[in-house]
């Protein structure tokens, strides 16, 4: 299993915790038949160490988690439905003046 040091992230402060989980999650759910786990190295400060199976340098693991968080499959389909989703104020204020009290199923037209 190669390890890599994700230097960059202070495990210490709660934000570098979660951004540690993160990447775990993201690299477990890149390669779910991949081996991946996480362990802390205490250096000048508590550093995570991705251990996986097939990723061996820090570019590759770079690679995967932009893939998985910028690429195309990390984009929610619901966001596809327009290059512009820009509506005037007062339609979306008589929409919504149409709709309140309604329940949430009902809102369509």
């Amino acid at each position: 299993m190669y390890e890599i040091e994700l230097v960059g992230i202070d495990g210490a402060n709660l934000l570098g915790y979660l951004a540690a989980l993160g990447t775990l999650r993201v690299l477990t759910l890149a390669e779910p038949r991949a081996g991946v786990r996480m362990r802390w190295a205490e250096k000048e400060w508590w550093t995570p160490v991705v251990c996986h199976s097939r990723i061996a340098m820090q570019d590759e693991l770079v690679g995967a988690l932009a893939q998985r968080v910028c690429g195309r499959s990390s984009i929610n389909p619901a966001w596809e439905i327009g290059n512009d989703l820009t509506i005037a104020m007062a339609d979306f204020r008589a929409f919504g003046k149409g709709v309140r009290g309604r329940p949430r199923g009902t809102w369509g037209g």
